[in-house]
């Protein structure tokens, strides 16, 4: 046998125990939450065992290394043997001769030179249980009379560190018999407290990580101990093999140092999914909790693990992501069954397990999250998801509705779960859990009724607000009870019933999906042009302003009319379209009229964002719900009847447009749409039209009419001598009394001057003034401007209004060319 069970005492009573340099720190006393649950778990398990009142067995698996020294002390007994045989010869002759001769070898032997002799056993997996049954070992011993502590510390003394210099000194002064440490079985106070008040307690040992470990680690010990008998644990400890391991010596198997290093390079820990497996046999059979899958122990290491591994990507591990579906696929059934979706507990729950978070199988057991009911719909789930040609199937019925925009088009159900390396939104996941109901709790599960299912449920999740942790549950809670109520009857025979209420999703939605059902039904060609469009990138389900457009004089829809709607505005709101650099979408609609919808004290040119339902319900799907999109249909019906090339028509409306109010500004140009970046802008009045670059008008914002004059003539590049520079000044919070065109770095006389053009009570406003706002001295500038321009005292300013954009350009015009020859002079 290479290997035999025994036990820690039984190990360090022949062997001293050398954790080597290679190895890391003791670990299992840092103070983090994972650590925490796992060390309080493991030390509640050691004391189970040697527990007088009804002692368990725990085995700790494999410890191994190599023990160095055994050869040497075997030649030691070898050669004291020899010596012993050849004194007994001797004595023999001596009483022959009639001699008194003593042959007894001399045993008085010090116990440093029974350390020196022993050999020395360096582990090369398992030190970090060796050193807590090293610890568990020292703190009993503390309670025994002094005899028998003196012994026992001399032979825990034999446990040493050598990652570090500190860690080794602490343990040897531990188990130095003349350092004592107060306690008692009702002692409160930590034990680590008592150590740092000792004197022959060092200051810098708390700078060791393995040190402040331990003493983490024996705290954690005292508090599980002080309920029993400490005599009775440590006879329970030393004795018996309640707490044991399978120990092997690696150099039985006479294997080189190479091969050592190499294996301890490749030691690792158990993985959590390893013990959560471990925790999650003991935890089912300690509440019998009933299984319908007998074999769900052999799957879980063999069918279900199998799923994950053939799936296996390059940038994951295959534990930690079959744990982490074990978690996801579990809180959505335990969530789907909690009605109090407001309970910020349950809120910071689903952060914790969706964000991947550590979960302490306490906190499990507390929540009783793995409850019979989520365990079997786990279980059930793997299993479907681990049958292939089930999947296989699944995937190509929901191929036209599971594509973009709905979900990624590299995302399939399987690897959903499977695959599952970054965080899925909540919208996402919320649509995976409909189908997984679907799929494990209907029988003869037909195409019909599968995609009917999966399409109404997906509509409804992707058009309603599903952003935090309680929309989230509620969205789960609801999908559960909705498929509850249809799930014995085709789910558009359910919907169509009187009287059918759905809870939180969207109500304008389940009017419209009602609606399509009622025109399906009439007529099987409305099912072919409503899924095409559903399936549109913008509009993702939510198509009730496109029914509202084909609907005749009497109200009634009508297929043809659905068709040539559908097929243009298809094409207007694709990407290139509804994002083109020219506005092309929103300066044709606005040529009709003033479509922009309001939002708060602010107007929305809808931004091209398809990103997230937010976005969109805040822009285009926000016209769309509105009376002003007449505009929208107009343009359908009078300007985009030839749909082969709609950008140009576009454009030739655009280039003839007729607007004369403030829409024209907009319409010639679509810098002024640009630099909403949120697409905002403020309308005070006809005259009063704030550009905003965020939704806040007290932020950075433009001028409407002054920066259309400032694009339209390409001020920043025109040749602006004698200015050096112009540029538009936005507002930023009151630097300015309005936003304006600023031209600057021009000096004249030691004076440096700047003039700036606003749109101020319905006309524009010029101003010339100094840099710093004081006098204008120099005598040839006032002359200048005495002629037309207006002197302002309070703001030392020259101050002209203009009513037009032509005279304004010939007024800039004539005063850049006055000032040139102005500057000339000085030149």
């Amino acid at each position: 046998m290479i290997s035999n069970i025994t036990n820690f005492w039984g190990l360090i009573s022949e062997n001293r125990i050398e954790i080597p340099i290679i190895q890391r720190g003791y670990a299992q006393g840092r103070d983090d939450d994972k650590v925490k649950a796992l060390r309080e778990n493991f030390v509640k398990d050691l004391v189970d065992a040697i527990s007088p009142c009804s002692p368990k067995t725990i085995h700790l698996g494999f410890i191994y290394g190599k023990i160095q020294g055994k050869e040497k002390q075997k030649e030691k007994e070898r050669n004291k043997r020899a010596i012993q045989n050849i004194l007994n010869a001797v004595e023999g002759y001596a009483k022959h001769l009639e001699l008194k001769i003593e042959s007894k070898i001399d045993q008085n032997i010090n116990s440093d030179q029974i350390y020196d002799n022993l050999p020395v056993f360096i582990p090369l997996d398992g030190q970090q249980r060796l050193t807590t049954l090293f610890l568990l070992h020292w703190y009993l011993c503390q309670f025994l009379d002094e005899e028998q502590r003196v012994h026992a510390v001399s032979v825990l003394k034999r446990f040493s560190y050598k990652t570090r210099k500190s860690s080794a000194y602490f343990c040897n002064e531990l188990c130095n018999s003349k350092n004592s440490i107060k306690l008692s079985l009702d002692e409160k106070t930590p034990i680590s407290t008592n150590f740092k008040n000792s004197k022959w307690f060092l200051k810098k040992w708390l700078l060791d990580s393995t040190v402040k470990g331990m003493l983490v680690m024996l705290d954690e010990i005292q508090l599980k101990l002080k309920d029993v008998d400490m005599l009775e644990c440590w006879e329970n400890l030393i004795t018996e093999n309640n707490i044991a391991f399978d120990f092997l010596d690696l150099n039985e198997l006479n294997q080189t140092d190479e091969l050592y290093v190499k294996m301890n390079a490749r030691g690792v820990q158990l993985t959590e999914f390893e013990h959560f497996k471990a925790w999650l046999q003991k935890y089912v059979s300690e509440k019998n909790i009933r299984i319908l899958d007998q074999n769900w122990k052999t799957k879980l290491d063999k069918d279900w693990l199998d799923l994950f591994w053939k799936n296996k990507g390059s940038n994951f591990s295959v534990d930690e992501t079959i744990y982490n579906a074990f978690k996801q696929i579990s809180i959505l059934d335990y969530l789907s069954s909690n009605k109090n979706a407001k309970d910020q507990k349950l809120q910071n729950w689903v952060k914790d397990i969706r964000n991947k978070e550590y979960v302490s199988f306490k906190k499990f057991e507390d929540k009783n999250f793995f409850n019979e009911n989520s365990l079997n719909f786990l279980f059930n789930s793997i299993t479907k998801l681990s049958d292939s040609e089930l999947m296989g199937k699944y995937d190509i019925w929901l191929a036209d509705l599971t594509c973009e925009p709905f979900i990624d088009q590299n995302q399939k159900l399987k690897s959903f779960f499977v695959e599952n390396t970054t965080e899925i939104d909540y919208p996402e996941t919320v649509f995976f859990y409909s189908f997984l109901i679907f799929i494990n709790s209907s029988k003869n599960i037909t195409e019909t009724r599968f995609k009917q299912w999966v399409r109404i449920s997906r509509n409804l999740i992707f058009n309603t607000y599903i952003q935090n942790p309680e929309n989230f549950i509620n969205a789960l809670n609801s999908t559960k009870n909705f498929f509850n109520k249809s799930k014995d009857e085709n789910v558009y025979d359910y919907l169509m019933k009187e009287g059918v209420s759905i809870s939180f999703f969207n109500q304008r939605m389940i009017k419209q999906e009602i609606q399509k059902i009622r025109l399906i039904n009439d007529d099987e060609k409305w099912n072919d042009l409503i899924w095409n469009y559903e399936n549109h990138t913008y509009f993702k389900g939510d198509i009730g302003f496109i029914l509202e457009f084909c609907e005749d004089e009497a109200g009634k829809e009508n297929l043809q009319r659905f068709k040539y709607y559908g097929d243009r505005l298809s094409i207007i709101f694709e990407d290139n379209i509804r994002s083109h650099s020219e506005k092309l979408l929103e300066r044709s609609i606005l040529n009709l009229g003033d479509y922009l919808p309001t939002s708060g004290s602010s107007h929305t040119f809808c931004l091209p964002n398809s990103k997230s339902l937010r976005a969109k319900r805040d822009n285009w799907q926000r016209f769309f719900r509105s009376e002003k999109n007449k505009f929208l249909k107009e343009l359908l019906d009078k300007h985009l009847q030839d749909q082969r090339n709609l950008k140009q028509n576009l454009r030739d409306l655009i280039q003839n447009s007729k607007a004369d109010d403030w829409r024209r500004y907009f319409i010639e140009c679509p810098d002024a749409i640009k630099y909403c970046e949120k697409g905002f802008i403020r309308k005070n009045s006809e005259d009063d039209i704030k550009l905003l670059r965020t939704s806040r008008v007290y932020g950075k914002h433009a001028e409407l009419r002054s920066y259309h004059f400032y694009k339209k003539y390409n001020l920043e590049s025109k040749n602006i001598k004698p200015f050096g520079n112009c540029e538009y000044w936005s507002n930023r919070m009151s630097q300015y009394e309005f936003p304006c065109i600023y031209f600057s770095e021009w000096s004249y006389d030691k004076e440096n001057f700047t003039l700036e053009i606003t749109y101020y009570g319905g006309n524009y406003l010029m101003r010339f003034l100094k840099n710093d706002s004081s006098t204008i001295n120099n005598i040839e500038i006032n002359e200048f401007f005495n002629k037309d321009w207006v002197w302002i005292e309070s703001k030392n300013t020259f101050q002209l209004e203009i009513d037009s954009q032509t005279k304004l350009k010939a007024k800039l015009d004539l005063l850049l060319n006055e000032l040139n020859k102005i500057n000339t002079k000085q030149l």
